[in-house]
């Protein structure tokens, strides 16, 4: 639309110019036949020369010579279009300035513009319907090309899926769609032979297996009567344990009876035969000779009875002591206690007994802190192990050491003699337990020294344990927590 209303302005401005050349070269007559004859042409309404008073000078249409318009656009100055009415119809007018204030009329119907309009929609109308159809065609068969082979891999991929592995698909180009069939029905081939190995292995091992199934189930047959068997033992040894529990039990109670029954007959023979020494002594005085000799045999006789009996009464007070540490009855009498103090006063009474051993007996003590404990009982501690280390040492001597350790004050009584076997150490704090040695043969006790300084290391909260190398000597030691208060630990109740 816009091209024709510039085509009628162009017409408009040659006509102004052909009207002025009018002017110059030709009659007012002239300039009319010009406007006749340029009002013919197609789709042109009307074509009109109006002076500048708006007087039609001349039309293409006769009847319109010395009307008048009544519009702004006769003083146009520069080609306009505007809208006119021409016999009730609504059309264009293109108005082109000419010479002296003229302007030059072409009136123009707007059906030709809608014309042009329709015809313009419906040439693109065709064309777009015309592009849609290639279009359409183009993408059905491209759409064909391209999806038929992707169903065909979906279809593959559903069966090999189901356990379909010799399926294969079309291979129908070469271009990438074919290198992934190539590549699917390769997959598919190397699936179906691993498949077909996998189920020759399976087949294999299922016969491997019900072969071991079969051996299997004959040793679990044979377990079963094992496990039976072994619950028969188990009972058996059960009910020996328990037997051996009482007996043990039986054990220890006839032990503190003995004990308990012979504690007062041996106090009183061992003062009886300490008034027998006592008689015959005075009776030596009076004899000389042969005599007086037999005399003294009678009396070494009666000491070395009376020094069996002092012995016999020490094992059974350790008997009786070690009974009651077992059954919590013992009552300590506890007090703050400075460990160099105790230790000196054990060490005191043993260096006559390893001089004359040939022994040193030394001490090696620090600054300590005190602790709280029992004296009597703690002293009896170092009683044992320090006899037992001058007993078990030929050369060299013992050395008693203490030193603060954390919370606990640490006590070790080393000696150079003879050592523990190996074999011995879980045993040693057993009662009545000996190691087995010549020294021990010569040199025998009771069995029941450490199995006391163990019970009473941790009645006061310690703990006790040796180090040994055979034949190199040995190392007991035992720890006491430091004293934080004072008092006495509650009586319970006696036994025995």
């Amino acid at each position: 639309m816009a091209n024709l209303i510039d085509a009628r302005l162009s017409e408009a401005k040659i006509i102004a110019m052909s009207v002025s050349s009018a002017e110059v070269n030709f009659s007012p007559a002239h300039k009319r036949t010009i406007i006749k004859e340029m009002g013919i042409g197609k789709g042109i309404v009307y074509c009109r020369l109006v002076k500048p008073s708006g007087e039609i000078f001349s039309s293409s249409i006769p009847a319109e010579h010395g009307l008048f318009i009544d519009d702004p656009a006769t003083f146009a100055a520069e080609p306009v279009v505007i809208d006119d009415v021409w016999e009730g119809q609504r059309i264009k007018a293109a108005v082109a300035p000419s010479y002296r204030g003229y302007t030059v009329w072409v009136g123009f119907s707007t059906e030709e513009v809608g014309k042009a309009v329709s015809g313009m929609v419906l040439y693109n109308v065709l064309l777009a319907l015309a592009i849609v159809g290639v279009g359409a065609v183009v993408s059905f068969f491209l759409a064909q090309k391209l999806t038929h082979p992707i169903d065909e891999l979906g279809e593959g991929v559903i069966a090999i899926g189901e356990g379909n592995m010799g399926h294969r698909v079309r291979v129908m180009s070469h271009d990438e769609l074919g290198d992934l069939a190539r590549a699917f029905n390769w997959m598919s081939e190397h699936l179906e032979q691993s498949k077909a190995g996998l189920e020759k292995t399976v087949e294999g091992r299922t016969e491997e297996l019900t072969t071991k199934s079969g051996k299997l189930e004959k040793t679990v047959e044979e377990l079963e009567q094992m496990r039976a068997a072994m619950e028969s033992v188990m009972e058996d040894l059960s009910e020996a344990n328990e037997g051996l529990e009482h007996a043990d039990e039986m054990r220890e109670a006839f032990l503190r009876n003995i004990a308990h029954e012979l504690k007062t007959p041996i106090t009183i023979m061992k003062l009886d035969i300490e008034r027998l020494i006592k008689r015959e002594r005075k009776k030596v005085k009076p004899y000389k000779g042969t005599k007086a000799i037999g005399q003294m045999d009678n009396i070494e006789i009666m000491e070395d009875i009376l020094g069996g009996t002092d012995r016999f009464s020490v094992t059974v007070k350790k008997i009786l002591h070690l009974s009651r540490l077992e059954a919590g009855a013992v009552v300590y009498t506890k007090h703050m206690h400075s460990p160099e103090k105790i230790v000196d006063g054990v060490l005191e009474e043993y260096h006559p007994l390893a001089k004359g051993q040939g022994l040193y007996l030394k001490e090696k003590l620090g600054k300590l802190p005190k602790v709280f404990v029992d004296r009597e009982q703690i002293e009896e501690v170092f009683h044992n192990l320090i006899g037992n280390a001058i007993k078990f040492t030929e050369e060299g001597g013992v050395t008693v050491s203490a030193m603060k350790a954390g919370e606990y004050v640490r006590f070790e009584v080393e000696d150079t003699g003879i050592g523990i076997p190996p074999d011995a150490i879980p045993h040693l704090f057993t009662k009545f337990f000996q190691v087995s040695s010549g020294l021990a043969r010569t040199a025998p006790g009771t069995g029941l020294g450490l199995a006391i300084s163990k019970a009473t290391v941790e009645a006061h909260g310690g703990k006790i344990w040796v180090e040994s190398e055979y034949g190199k000597g040995s190392k007991f030691i035992f720890i006491l927590p430091i004293g934080k208060g004072a008092g006495k630990r509650p009586a319970k109740k006696r036994g025995g």
